[in-house]
């Protein structure tokens, strides 16, 4: 607790149960940092973790980060066993960016960026939510779930490519969220695709396909080029454009 590491090149932390950080700070001025907590989970509490280089975190549990930072300066990596949990949290990287649960992925309050390069989060064993929360990537973004997408008050941006979104087992749900893509915008749901006060940009194709009903509710629905909707059941427009 209220701790801070520095190492003038790479930097390695390892529990063989769980890592826990509280009002710390652990920074590898000019190298990688790699944290592992082998037999547990990896929580941040208050905490900064700051990587000259490349900046990697794995946990055979949760990995949760609560009013904390993690940066590296070029790929940043995040992977749990089990859940994933962002609250108030910042992950930031120089190049590519990948945060990965082995069950729920979860954004309150959070932002995600990827300066130079893309930004790839799955939930592979539950929903992935996002709340009040932005992604931003300067190349493309590719958000995956076993579940459902859930998306309220957040943005996800794209800049210069393309943006993916898939709910391999159920909804695909925007509430005043708004998606922007650079070139090509895809979701995809086997169950539902339902925007409410939410709006979809692609600079090119944007296709939107539901297993199930998809609806637009005081919706907007951009594309530069070509434009799919496609409901498994009904499809239905209110106040959309």
């Amino acid at each position: 607790d209220d701790s801070t590491f520095t190492a003038g090149n790479d930097l390695s932390l390892t529990a063989g149960t769980s890592l826990t950080a509280n009002h710390s700070t652990v920074i590898a001025t000019a190298g990688s940092a790699t944290i592992k907590a082998n037999g547990g989970d990896l929580s941040m509490n208050v905490s900064t973790i700051m990587a000259k280089t490349t900046l990697t975190g794995t946990a055979s549990g949760a990995v949760q980060l609560d009013d904390s930072a993690a940066t590296a300066g070029t790929d940043l990596s995040l992977t749990a066993g089990a859940a994933l949990t962002g609250t108030d949290a910042t992950f930031t990287a120089g190049n590519n960016l990948s945060l990965t649960a082995g069950t729920s992925l979860t954004a309150n309050d959070s932002t995600v960026i990827a300066t130079a390069g893309s930004a790839t989060i799955k939930a592979n064993g539950g929903d992935l939510s996002m709340n009040a929360s932005t992604i931003t990537a300067k190349t493309s973004v590719s958000g995956t779930a076993s579940g459902g997408v859930l998306l309220d008050g957040s943005t996800l941006t794209a800049t210069t490519g393309a943006l993916t979104l898939g709910a391999a087992g159920g909804m695909l749900s925007m509430e005043s969220a708004d998606l922007v893509a650079g070139a090509a915008l895809t979701g995809t749901a086997s169950a539902g695709v339902l925007l409410d006060a939410s709006t979809a940009t692609a600079g090119t194709d944007l296709s939107l396909s539901a297993g199930t009903v998809l609806t637009g509710d005081d919706s907007t629905f951009t594309a530069g080029n070509d434009l799919s909707l496609t409901a498994g059941t009904s499809l239905t427009a209110n106040h959309s454009t």
